[in-house]
């Protein structure tokens, strides 16, 4: 391949993903994925079925007791630095 030739291959495939980066993935599926709502998110029921259910975090719920208050931390006081 000519030195010519490369250079031009360089910035062709340069600007298809620059292209690809700023027009199709910012704008155009934005765009879609509002037009579309909640059908984005849509699952088959067959392919839900195939799944597995993943929990990620156990709920106190499911574990048959009362959920827990969230920790707090005590409040800490500021002292002046001595300069």
């Amino acid at each position: 391949m000519a030195k010519g030739s490369s250079r031009k291959f360089g910035f062709g495939l340069a600007g298809a993903v620059l292209l690809d980066a700023l027009i199709v993935r910012t704008i155009l599926v934005l765009a879609l994925m509002h037009l579309f709502g909640k059908a984005n998110w849509w699952l088959p029921g067959w392919l839900d079925r195939l799944l597995p259910t993943v929990h990620v975090e156990r709920s106190d719920a499911a574990a048959g007791r009362p959920p827990e208050p969230p920790a707090t931390e005590p409040e800490r006081q500021l002292e002046p630095s001595g300069s």
